[in-house]
């Protein structure tokens, strides 16, 4: 049966695998860009009068000498075209004829359905490659009988094929991923005629090829120019390519479960997975379980892994709800620990008792690092904090310093702490656990951002949300007592975290500091000043 661990593992791999597909995908456009110039370059050299070309230059009849230019690019696609293809380059050679201009915006075209047909052998190859190793991945983990494997094979042949409905699509509503690229085509091609009309008007120089049309800091521009579009082009195929694999994963590992008989699943976040998902975690009925993509977003790399049938008949506890009930606590801690040893075969306890389980010099990935990152995932506590224009709840403030090599600096910190992945204070730096520590005193905020004399540090303010529920550092600590969590020997790393976070509350407080261990209770507002403590 596969784990949680094993999963992530998978979830890894598939990342790494998408960034060679994203490279695949980027050197046929970067290839695509090199023959779109070249036709434009053909085109000025051919119908410029006194090095400008304008629109008068390209409105008179075409001739056999003119159709030269695109039978260059004709001659290059191979003679075993396909519906979508045919139907392009018919479309294209009727509109040459029409006017040179028209021909060069044919010429171009054909170029990108070169192009088009390349990424469609390379998003092909990807889907099957997504259906044959999840296919591999699913079947080496679950015991099929002779008739479940035949029912999951023949399964795999139908998810391979290029129109495959899925299983929780509508036929009618659904479009494949070869109309999507094939539009993509349709909308670049569109945006590159745009860019050549608005330079025509003008009068095209050969310089403006060069400058306007192809720059090098293309992005950068405010029009809109050839590579830009390209870049677009490319960066909706990227994602066009790994939301279809991941929906043929996803559809793969389905068919495997329905056929072994699988009734609960658990979802598995991905790693900095967003505020969409992070909710979504933890367990399901199959049939009731979000699906990849449909439930989740594009480009979304979250996994649904089998539970195991010890895990579907464990007695159900209140996991949610704030509460001080010592037995509760001891309830949820009990299933907390039991959950996180078969993810990863760590013992929590047995670390705690040998001294394993804080390390001063492995601060930020010791063992309770890891095991406060299980926790905060499994409760939801590393969503987003929420952008306001008022407060809900206490102002507070955070005093930042700049790391000590000057590299890292406090409006780093304070963006990732908004927009970037959890992270938290390290091994055996306080007595209230690691989180996230603000206090609702600025002067206090002011003493620590400019503590050993520090410069450039700064203070940021922040509010936290009604709803959020916090403990008395006092009330954790007494808990802690009762649990056997406590570790001995250090006035710090205590783990009231632990006990604050399974007992339900998104705060530890201490007198006018709070560790806040959900991000979530955070709020913002966009026009906050930012204060310098220098």
């Amino acid at each position: 049966m596969t784990t949680v661990q094993d999963e992530k593992n998978r979830i890894a791999y598939l990342l790494q695998r998408d960034k060679i597909t994203d490279k695949e995908i980027q050197k046929a456009y970067d290839d695509g860009l090199y023959k779109l110039k070249a036709v434009i370059n053909s085109a000025f050299s051919l119908y410029s009068t006194d090095g400008v070309l304008v629109p008068t230059n390209l409105n008179r009849k075409v001739t056999k000498k003119d159709m030269l230019l695109l039978k260059e690019q004709f001659d290059k696609l191979p003679s075993d075209l396909e519906l979508p293809e045919q139907s392009r380059v018919d479309y294209y050679l009727a509109m040459s004829q029409t006017s040179v201009s028209k021909l060069i915006s044919a010429t171009l075209g054909i170029a990108l359905i070169g192009i088009t047909m390349k990424l469609g052998k390379i998003l092909r190859k990807n889907n099957k490659t997504a259906v044959l190793e999840e296919y591999r991945y699913q079947t080496e983990r679950l015991d099929l009988t002779p008739k479940q494997a035949k029912k999951v094979r023949d399964k795999k042949k139908e998810i391979t094929k290029d129109d495959y409905v899925f299983s929780d699509e509508k036929a009618k509503e659904y479009v494949p991923w070869l109309d999507r690229l094939w539009l993509n085509h349709d909308q670049t091609l569109n945006r590159i005629d745009n860019s050549i009309n608005e330079m025509l008007k003008q009068g095209m120089r050969s310089q403006d090829i060069a400058e306007k049309m192809f720059p090098e800091n293309a992005e950068s521009m405010r029009k809109d120019n050839i590579p830009k579009a390209i870049r677009e082009a490319s960066n909706n195929v990227k994602r066009l390519a790994r939301t279809e694999a991941a929906r043929r994963e996803d559809e793969m590992a389905e068919a495997t479960f329905q056929a072994t008989g699988v009734k609960q699943i658990k979802f598995v976040n991905e790693p900095g997975a967003c505020k969409k998902c992070i909710p979504l975690q933890g367990g399901y009925p199959l049939d009731e379980s979000p699906r990849i993509p449909k439930d989740t977003h594009p480009n979304c790399r979250c996994r649904r892994v089998p539970l195991k049938l010890e895990d579907e008949t464990k007695p159900k506890i209140n996991m949610d709800s704030a509460t001080k009930d010592v037995t509760l606590i001891k309830q949820r801690l009990d299933w907390y620990l039991e959950d996180f040893k078969k993810e990863t075969d760590i013992d929590v306890m047995e670390t705690i008792k040998n001294g394993k389980f804080g390390d001063e010099s492995n601060p930020y990935d010791d063992i309770k690092a890891k095991f406060i990152k299980y926790l905060l995932e499994q409760k939801g506590y590393t969503q987003l904090p929420k952008q306001v224009k008022e407060y809900s709840g206490t102002t507070v403030y955070r005093g930042i310093r700049p790391s000590s090599d000057g590299k890292v600096r406090p409006e780093d910190i304070d963006r990732h702490l908004k927009k970037g992945d959890m992270h938290i204070s390290g091994a055996l730096t306080s007595a209230n656990g690691r989180g996230i520590y603000v206090t609702e005193f600025k002067l206090q905020a002011d003493f620590y951002s400019t503590k050993g004399k520090v410069k450039d540090g700064k203070v940021f303010e922040y509010g936290i949300s009604e709803n959020a529920n916090a403990i008395d550092i006092n009330e954790a600590n007494m808990i802690l007592y009762k649990t056997n969590l406590t570790q001995y020997g250090t006035k710090y790393d205590i783990n009231v975290d632990i006990i604050a976070i399974v007992s339900g509350n998104d705060i530890i407080k201490n007198g006018a500091t709070l560790n806040i261990l959900n991000r979530g209770a955070i709020e913002w507002k966009k026009e906050t000043k930012t204060k310098s403590t220098e």
